[in-house]
């Protein structure tokens, strides 16, 4: 075994002119090899004790620069490694322009791909967020999640064939929000909304009210005023009428209620049915027009006219003392013919 480099200097070759250059080329192979076996030997035993204070405090300072490894090969394949005391950056890249790279700290970490055409994926963590961007051309979705919240910004999501399941207390939509309509889903299917009440609000100045449609025994469609129980107005349907001429027992209720508006007046509400054609006002049995408090006004501007079908021998029900019955025989009032034909 080499026990110093004083061995490779007293060995090193004699050459003369004299000597076959198959010698000289023998005598050099040796000292090669004792030299070789020197270096070996030399560095596989290299120690703190090897160096004096100033090489070790030299070389120290030079472990703590920035390490800087690049390699590549014939094909345009590069792949780098650069190392410092806050951060990792590794990248690869190939000939195509397709790159990934990863950088670390100690406090995040991101991942990056993209391709020459242009697209980009990327993640990003740190301890209290991940980020999640996906790019292509002029088109972006981003999502965010948080512990306590999950934030999503995308042009568009295509789970055909999967199910969407949100969770959340409050599901907030700006822009345009575009639903299928049954052309696009076809006749099969069925869309199912449950709830103890589903608003629809819409902010207004009138009154300080909104407008919520939700199911509650029924179905209502209501504008409220803010601060006060009374409906301003109301679609819905019921079950618990009594099956008089003001309420049947199974009804679809159009109502405009008063109420006390945010001034303290007192405000009764209308409601009004126009049509430029024709209006039409069916039932297959009874109806009824009253005014509880008020007037009623029948007003044609060419003629109006009140037509009978029977005479009075023949009606249904039973008219009360006040009505005024017409018939084909003339018009009643309290069972007695005041008008003949």
């Amino acid at each position: 075994m080499p026990t110093s480099f004083l061995n490779a200097d007293t060995s090193f070759p004699r050459l003369t002119e004299e000597m076959p250059v198959r010698e000289q080329l023998s005598r050099v192979e040796n000292y090669l090899f004792v030299l070789l076996e020197q270096l070996r030997y030399a560095l596989s035993n290299l120690g703190a004790e090897n160096f004096n204070d100033a090489a070790l405090k030299e070389i120290g300072e030079a472990i703590n620069e920035p390490v800087l490894s690049v390699i590549t090969d014939m094909q345009g394949n590069i792949s780098s490694l650069e190392q410092t005391a806050s951060s990792l950056t590794t990248r690869v890249a190939n000939a195509e322009g397709d790159i990934s790279s990863l950088e670390q700290t100690a406090s995040s970490l991101t991942t990056r791909v993209s391709n020459a055409e242009g697209n980009i994926s990327q993640v990003s963590q740190t301890a209290d967020k991940i980020n999640w961007i996906v790019a292509s051309g002029t088109s972006a979705s981003n999502m965010e999640m948080t512990a306590d919240a999950v934030r999503m910004m995308a042009n568009g999501i295509n789970l055909s064939g999967s199910t969407v399941m949100i969770d959340a207390d409050k599901i907030r939509m700006t822009g345009t929000t575009e639903f299928l309509t049954p052309d696009d889903v076809g006749d099969g299917g069925s869309t199912v909304i449950a709830g103890n009440r589903i608003s629809l609000n819409i902010e207004g100045d009138d009154d300080d009210g909104h407008t919520s449609l939700y199911s509650d025994n029924g179905v209502n469609f209501r504008y409220e005023t803010t601060g006060d129980s009374a409906k301003f107005a109301e679609i819905n349907t019921s079950i618990n009428g009594s099956d008089s001429d003001v309420s049947s027992r199974y009804a679809l209720n159009i109502r405009a209620t008063g109420f006390i508006n945010a001034a303290g007046t007192p405000v009764h509400p209308s409601v009004k049915i126009y049509s430029s054609g024709k209006s039409s006002l069916e039932a297959e049995r009874e109806l009824y027009i009253a005014s509880l408090q008020r007037t009623v006004t029948i007003d044609g501007n060419d003629f109006t006219a009140i037509r009978a079908n029977v005479p009075y021998a023949n009606i249904s029900g039973s008219p009360s003392a006040r009505d005024y019955v017409f018939c084909t025989d003339g018009i009643y009032y309290g069972g007695v013919k005041i008008v003949s034909t």
